[in-house]
């Protein structure tokens, strides 16, 4: 079974500096049993990394929002499963305002981290948090997932393939209400087809570079890059082949 302190140190095993800013796409079920569930991985992540460091989980609602009549607010449960769910109603973690792809925050900076999504009709755009995370040179531990959980590459994909390429001609309408009650219009644009469901045909080249850094976290196997490293390889593949991640393979 997996305890508090076998997980920390698998944590520390697989390379996280405590100054390290992580985002964590997850599978709890992949950790396995673990003493204290689910919050006893949190502890480990947030006791090792809060203080220096920065702990993101992705708590995106593009299916659970609509239960809500597409109207999103920082109470709306993520539908990527246990972990984001249980880290977005934690103490000291703050949650960001965007109606599709929100993200949660614990550490130094995570209040800030979180501003500035309201308004945008994109999933990783200028200002949003997952570009912060690429200024300020942070990495993906793939935690007993593989790269379709991967929201970074959509970043890459955004910032490289032409809008009209993949992107929906029209936005979905949204509502988000804001922490004084107020209900604000929030268009996005969703994707003509999932392409996360072909990261894989990267995995090659994410783990072939020299940074990345592979190990278990309970009995989860993990992947950990760095998104400097692993950003102009990815445009480069998408530059060389639009279609890799298209599913005309």
């Amino acid at each position: 079974m997996n305890t508090y302190d076998t997980l920390l140190k698998d944590i520390q095993n697989i390379g996280i500096e405590k100054n390290d800013k992580i985002i964590i796409h997850s599978s709890m079920k992949n950790v396995g049993l673990t003493q204290g569930g689910g919050d006893t991985l949190l502890d480990a992540f947030c006791d090792y990394l809060g203080k220096e460091g920065l702990v993101v989980l992705p708590c995106h609602t593009w299916n659970s929002v609509q239960a809500y009549d597409n109207i999103y607010d920082i109470n709306v449960p993520s539908n990527l499963g246990i972990l984001p769910n249980l880290f977005r109603v934690r103490k000291g973690v703050y949650r960001s305002l965007h109606p599709t792809h929100s993200m949660c925050a614990f550490g130094k900076g995570a209040k800030e981290f979180v501003e500035g999504e309201v308004g945008n009709d994109c999933f990783c755009g200028k200002g949003r948090c997952m570009n912060k995370l690429l200024d300020m040179g942070a990495k993906v531990l793939l935690l007993g997932v593989t790269l379709t959980s991967c929201t970074f590459f959509h970043l890459i994909e955004e910032q490289t393939t032409p809008n009209h390429y993949w992107f929906k001609d029209k936005p979905d309408m949204y509502k988000i209400k804001l922490p004084n009650g107020e209900l604000i219009e929030n268009p996005v644009y969703d994707t003509k087809i999932d392409t996360s469901h072909y990261f894989d045909n990267a995995l090659s080249v994410v783990k072939g570079e020299k940074s990345t850094r592979l190990g278990k976290i309970g009995n989860a196997d993990c992947i950990l890059f760095e998104c400097q490293k692993i950003y102009p390889l990815i445009q480069n593949l998408i530059r060389n082949d639009a279609d890799i991640f298209m599913g005309k393979r």
